[in-house]
């Protein structure tokens, strides 16, 4: 799973909108992370991860998500291969 697509589904039914507040980021920001544009800094994942008051296997899930981050050609996330 893709980062932006663990985002995504760890934020449920909360908007951009609302999920970008908490974190005190704008919702383009969250929308780049969700389509794959961009990636956040490990710091920043800390941060989503503590918004979501994940428990250690989701933070671990999640930072292992960002690290893996891989941007294609056409400027969308894909899954990196291991």
């Amino acid at each position: 799973m893709t980062f932006g697509t663990l985002v995504r589904d760890l934020r449920g039914a909360t908007s951009q909108e609302g999920f970008a507040a908490r974190l005190a980021i704008t919702a383009a920001t969250v929308s780049r992370w969700e389509s794959g544009d961009r990636c956040p800094s490990p710091r920043d994942v800390g941060r989503i991860a503590d918004v979501l008051d994940l428990g250690p296997a989701m933070r671990a899930r999640l930072l292992d998500a960002a690290l893996a981050y891989v941007p294609t050609r056409t400027g969308g996330e894909r899954e990196a291969t291991r």
